[in-house]
Order: structure tokens, then C-alpha cells, then sequence
């Protein structure tokens, strides 16, 4: 009888960490390894970044400084790296 994925699945998280953390490497591994078309992944990127301009010049979105992301949520935040967000208004 053929194992299904949920069987495999479950043999899978059976096994040690070290175990599971290589086999999930694999698969990833194996993931990255099939043809990307580079020419429809730049269009789509391309896309994106022009659908989220299209947004920031509309008004729909803004933009945050660094202490305006972090206010309010963690007292104890760290400084941001230099320059970031340093030319940018709420």
C-alpha cells in the first residue's frame, strides 16, 4: 500500500529534530532547485512595486518613521539603524 502525504507527515515529526530539520532542508532544497522563470518573476515584482506606489500616491497607505512604527508598542525598542526612515514624514 502507497504512503500518503499525511502518513509521510506523520513518520516525518516521529523522528529527532536533527532528523526533521535535515529532511525539511531537502525539500527546500528541492523547492529552489526547479526552473524560476526570471522574466515573469521581474514582471511581477515590477507589478507589485508599481500597485504599492499607486497606493502611496493615492493616499490609501503612508508611510511610518521608525519611532512612529515603534511608539506605543515596546517601551524598550531599539534605536533604528542610521538613516532609516530619516527622510521619510509620518
Amino acid at each position: 500500500m502507497a504512503k500518503t502525504a499525511d502518513d509521510l507527515r506523520e513518520e516525518v515529526l516521529a523522528l529527532p529534530a536533527q532528523e526533521r530539520a535535515r529532511i525539511a532542508s531537502d525539500l527546500l532544497a528541492s523547492l529552489d532547485s526547479e526552473a524560476v522563470d526570471e522574466v515573469e518573476l521581474d514582471e511581477l515584482w515590477s507589478a507589485e512595486t508599481q500597485r504599492r506606489a499607486a497606493m502611496l500616491e493615492s493616499g490609501d497607505v503612508g508611510t511610518l518613521t521608525w519611532h512612529g512604527r515603534t511608539a506605543g508598542h515596546d517601551r524598550t525598542a531599539p534605536e533604528p539603524p542610521p538613516n532609516l526612515g530619516a527622510d521619510r514624514q509620518p
